[in-house]
């Protein structure tokens, strides 16, 4: 599997609906909802997030990634990188403006225009966590559903 940025899982696409989900995953171990009444299915095995949006009908908006054999489709390796590293090579791109927010024991490298964080706790990458981009009439957009 393989992070396809503002695009989903090389899998599951943003915009997938939950029986597509749990098509292609089976149940969920945990599933919670939000403040803002989302949904979030927790896949421990696989150690990832599936966020599913109230204001988007429900669909697929938000994965997050927490397994390690999991790359970004153009940088495989990202886990090993270090957020110095990950800043360098991603930043080449003129999309890839970022900022750094700062939490003390984590923090939060934000591609804001490419729609993907990255969380460093003590240094190491945690988690990569990415979502769905608009258009010009601040539409989703949505490239596929779930991939069988």
């Amino acid at each position: 599997m393989y992070i396809e940025v503002k695009k989903g899982l090389d899998c599951a696409y943003f915009g997938s609906s939950i029986e597509d989900i749990k098509y292609k995953f089976g149940e969920p171990d945990k599933i919670y909802v939000t403040n803002y009444e989302d949904l979030e299915y927790l896949y421990f095995k696989e150690e990832l997030i599936f966020q599913f949006e109230k204001d988007i009908d429900m669909r697929l908006g938000l994965i997050q990634v927490y397994n390690k054999n999991i790359g970004l489709k153009n940088f495989p390796n990202i886990w090993k990188a270090s957020k110095d590293i990950l800043i360098k090579n991603l930043s080449k791109h003129p999309l890839f403006e970022y900022t750094l927010e700062d939490y003390g024991n984590m923090e939060v490298v934000c591609f804001e225009n490419m729609m993907i964080d990255f969380e460093f706790v003590l240094g190491s990458l945690d988690c990569i966590t990415f979502r769905f981009d608009y258009d010009e009439n601040d539409m989703p957009i949505f490239y596929n559903s779930v991939v069988h």
